[in-house]
């Protein structure tokens, strides 16, 4: 009681009661330990018995609020509600009944709590015919409300982990049965006591909104008998799965190769030289063949392929050969092979070796690439000297021919050159080993440009050399470049536009390749770069 003299503890203590006899002077203090032995043996029942939370009544979706202002906030239970709080107090609320929500702490939150917490109050005010502090006549209460209070705070509850016994692995109903007392004993060692009396029943948000998560969360419900009764009647008259437990759940196996059959067998039927041979008493089922013994004749086609071989003899018979270019191998599954001309044949243990016989040298050959642009009709040119290593036996010419009118590249040779205009011959000097290539446009149509390839036979060169003819007096040759460079080391792309009296374009005609083939490097950008020949 808020200004009564509750015992407010809940420790556990021995109980006493009023003993009666003719002629006893009974005095307030008498009835109030009457009132106090009945009230604290119904309060102890409660809490150890019947627990701590909403009995009945409470539906969260069925109160209503009101709001004056952030700290005058009404909630009115809209039907009954009984409860019993942490030290066994009921707190009954009828129907209708408003409260204004008291703040225990404020401040900055996201959500509020909110409580039940019984608050016993006087009432029934009426005169008392004496008083002992006084003789003057005065007024005192006549009745004890077991009223209560709402209460909003920031804490969350305390919310205790759910215990259960371990039965893990367990399969007598008797070790079940052991390990369900031990697991009692264990619980009921402490008799609970708590320090606040409240009880959980609301969260709500800022804007005085339910939040039905966090109330489902923390909300505390008690069984009465008649729910402990249904819940029991329901699991035992459900002879099924009453825990609906699926065969994942247990490892249980659910079929095999997809046939299942719930609660009866699965056969094994034996088919060909496959046999079975089920053993109930020793729970074995034994999977055999009755065809090992069965004799391999190599030479018959076996169609019924019944027999058994071993993997050695499997191994030969898979990887045997069956014929080579049609032609089939001889009874005892052997090929032939016939060394012809100038070819030989070795063999080793796992091994057939096969090589040619060479009967003479192979020619070299050296090949070159002349660009001549703006061949006018009429015009002969002469490509600069190629520098061969060996005497010349045979020249080979063939043109990339660009015709301006059809715009098409292709390559002709022999007949063909002569047919497009074109005269091409060739000058060699033994002494200095000097080919020149000489062109001649018979045509009567400029040629804008024509590249002309050439092969010398029995002679080699390390790599292709081009020489291109920019005009009558305008000719520039690899070599020449190359030799530039290697004795002006550093030598930039504006000092040999100045030298040779070309363009831009015209030195990338020549420069570019021997980039891309990695003959020379730059660096720098622009006129400004700079090359050197790779070592």
């Amino acid at each position: 009681m808020s200004n009564g003299k509750e015992d407010k503890s809940c420790e556990y203590q021995l109980f006493q009661r009023n003993n009666y006899f003719y002629g006893k002077l009974m005095t307030v203090k008498d009835f109030e330990e009457e009132q106090k032995y009945m009230n604290e043996k119904r309060y102890l029942l409660n809490r150890t018995l019947h627990g701590i939370g909403i009995v009945c009544g409470f539906d969260f979706l069925n109160i209503s609020i009101s709001v004056k202002s952030s700290t005058e906030v009404y909630l009115t239970f809209n039907q009954k509600v009984f409860a019993l709080d942490t030290w066994g107090h009921e707190i009954h609320i009828p129907a209708g009944t408003q409260k204004k929500i008291t703040f225990e702490k404020t401040g900055a939150t996201t959500l509020w709590y909110l409580y039940l917490n019984p608050k016993h109050v006087y009432g029934e005010m009426v005169h008392a015919a004496s008083n002992p502090s006084s003789c003057d006549e005065t007024c005192c209460p006549n009745r004890i409300i077991e009223d209560f209070e709402v209460i909003a705070t920031t804490d969350a509850p305390v919310s205790t982990a759910l215990s259960c016994p371990d039965i893990s692995g367990v399969s007598t109903s008797n070790t079940i049965k052991e390990r369900i007392k031990t697991w009692l004993i264990e619980a009921n060692k402490s008799c609970k006591q708590f320090e606040e009396l409240k009880i959980f029943i609301l969260a709500l948000k800022t804007d005085w909104m339910i939040d039905i998560d966090e109330t489902k969360k923390y909300f505390i419900p008690i069984a009465s008998h008649k729910n402990l009764l249904d819940l029991i009647m329901c699991h035992v008259s459900d002879i099924n799965n009453p825990h609906k437990t699926s065969a994942s759940q247990t490892g249980a196996l659910i079929s095999i190769d997809g046939v299942s059959n719930p609660g009866g067998n699965i056969d094994l039927i034996s088919s060909n030289s496959i046999t079975i041979s089920p053993d109930n008493l020793s729970n074995t089922i034994t999977i055999g063949e009755n065809h090992s013994m069965k004799q391999v004749d190599p030479s018959s086609t076996d169609p019924t392929r019944d027999k058994h071989i071993s993997n050695a003899d499997a191994r030969k018979w898979n990887s045997a050969i069956s014929n080579i270019n049609n032609i089939s191998p001889d009874s005892s599954g052997n090929f032939l092979i016939n060394a012809g001309s100038n070819v030989s044949i070795t063999s080793s243990a796992n091994s057939i070796t096969i090589s040619s016989t060479s009967t003479g040298g192979g020619a070299e050959c050296i090949t070159g690439l002349c660009t001549f642009r703006d061949v006018a009709p009429g015009t002969t040119r002469n490509s600069l000297p190629f520098k061969l290593k060996k005497k010349i036996y045979g020249i080979l010419f063939g043109v990339e021919y660009n015709n301006p009118i059809s715009h098409s590249n292709f390559i002709i040779s022999g007949d063909e050159i002569w047919n497009k205009g074109i005269e091409l011959s060739a000058s060699f000097d033994i002494r200095g080993n000097e080919l020149v290539i000489i062109f001649t446009n018979r045509s009567k149509e400029l040629l804008s440009e024509c590249r002309v390839r050439w092969w010398a036979i029995n002679a080699t060169l390390e790599y292709e050399q081009e020489e291109i003819i920019i005009g009558p007096d305008k000719r520039i040759i690899e070599d020449d470049i190359i030799k530039d460079i290697i004795a002006n080391p550093n030598i930039s792309y504006k000092m040999l536009i100045s030298k040779y009296n070309i363009t831009n374009a015209e030195v990338d005609e020549v420069i570019n390749p021997l980039l891309e083939r990695g003959v020379i490097t730059s660096t720098g950008t622009g006129v400004n770069r700079r090359f050197v020949v790779n070592a």
